[in-house]
């Protein structure tokens, strides 16, 4: 059997392959090209998409360490129309701007207190108006406004209730205290008062990572590694920012679904607890 084997392969060395074993060794190189060729692309392109999902979920986790290191609020702003994912160093440029009541001296919330009467104006525009109460609600510490718009000169108008002293309810805008709201009487409104919010930033307005010197402006559009990777969806209870409070939690737990190329990730941020998973 090896005398034949070997006279075999001797004959090859003397002789060649004829053509019917070459277009064979072809054929089966093709087979083996045609199964390994769209493996390899999928483990590529599932990587990718790993790598987008790491990459926002990093800048989702150092907003919610900033917010409970700094002691303050952290907003990452989403934008799917544009794929892209900002941690804001301020305020949004445009659209789903968070206006905050926040009683800071009241936790976990058994004191009454309330804000009506709520209206932001530019100039002679209002951009946006909420004359209902809000009163207290147990175990609630804020009340929430959102409105789209912008301006270089937003005024802010409100009325306070049972506000004891002048710090105790906070005015948030955008994730940045811009106000106290002042003391108010435990048996009646005050009176309308008025404040300057503070102009809107046009431009960049991301953190810079200190440790790193990462920028957290994410830009799927134009990204040279991660071109392509398509912001489906971004949804926080009808917003698709992701705003974290000084302990942590977010503002509403949400999802945010990443694709490319027939696959997809979801990005889900557990409310209550502020922790952060990718599906």
């Amino acid at each position: 059997m090896t005398d034949s084997l070997n006279g075999y392969i001797n004959y090859r060395k003397d002789n060649g392959f004829t053509l019917i074993e070459l277009i064979l060794v072809i054929l089966i190189l093709g087979i083996i090209a045609g199964v390994a060729v769209p493996s390899i692309r999928g483990i590529m392109d599932e990587t990718l998409l790993d790598e987008a999902a790491q990459e926002v979920v990093n800048a989702l986790r150092y907003a919610r360490n900033l917010a409970i290191q700094d002691n303050t609020t952290r907003l990452v702003d989403l934008d799917p129309d544009q794929e892209t994912c900002t941690l804001l160093l301020g305020y949004q440029s445009s659209g789903n701007n968070l206006l905050t009541f926040d009683n800071v001296l009241n936790p976990p919330g058994n004191d009454n207190w309330g804000v009506r009467n709520v209206k932001v104006s530019n100039g002679k525009t209002v951009i946006f108006q909420d004359d209902n109460d809000y009163l207290y609600n147990p175990g609630v510490d804020k009340k929430d406004y959102n409105f789209n718009g912008e301006g270089q000169k937003l005024k802010l108008a409100y009325s306070v209730n049972d506000a004891d002293t002048a710090d105790e309810i906070a005015i948030y805008f955008n994730g940045v205290k811009v106000a106290d709201a002042g003391k108010g009487s435990n048996d009646k409104w005050t009176k309308s008062r008025n404040i300057d919010l503070p102009s809107v930033i046009i431009g960049d307005v991301s953190i810079r990572n200190a440790l790193d010197k990462r920028l957290y402006a994410i830009n799927f559009n134009t990204s040279d590694r991660l071109s392509g990777v398509d912001i489906v969806s971004a949804n926080f209870s009808g917003l698709d920012d992701v705003l974290f409070y000084p302990d942590g939690a977010p503002y509403s737990g949400g999802s945010i679904v990443l694709s490319y190329k027939g696959r997809s990730k979801t990005i889900a941020v557990e409310s209550g607890t502020g922790n952060i998973s990718v599906q």
